[in-house]
């Protein structure tokens, strides 16, 4: 008899908790970003200054390759901002193809974060992870 009032009370207690997290996920739409597939952006300079013909060619060059989405850059800077999709190349793999045909870039290096600076103690992929679940229930 304990055993059926715990079960109960047990999958009363779920069933309200699950109901609330229902009406959160679909308290608000899910932004558009819900729905854009994964990016990454790599950043290269140029060893070596190259003339803004060449700086064309390369960033014409690297539009065409497989898992670029886009290319930009200022030949004043000599600097390249790439966006792939990591799914299906990676940055390592564009710096290689960029030296096999002759051009010399590398990647830019940027000042790391102090980490005497408060950090979010949750790790990042937890968060997404809730957000991803949030998002696939919600209805709107």
């Amino acid at each position: 008899m304990n055993v059926k009032k715990v079960a109960k009370v047990l999958s009363v207690s779920l069933g309200g908790l699950f109901l609330a997290f229902l009406v959160y996920a679909n308290w608000e739409e899910k932004p558009l970003s819900a729905d854009v597939p994964p990016m990454s952006l790599v950043i290269l300079s140029a060893a070596q200054p190259i003339d803004s013909l060449q700086f064309e060619q390369v960033q014409t060059w690297l539009s065409e390759q497989p898992g670029v989405r886009a290319v930009g850059g200022q030949a004043a800077d000599q600097q390249l901002a790439i966006s792939i999709d990591p799914n299906e190349t990676a940055g390592q793999n564009l710096l290689g193809a960029l030296q096999t045909q002759g051009y010399a870039f590398k990647p830019t290096t940027f000042a790391a974060a102090d980490p005497n600076t408060p950090q979010c103690p949750v790790p990042m992929e937890y968060i997404q992870a809730f957000q991803k679940i949030t998002y696939a229930f919600n209805f709107r």
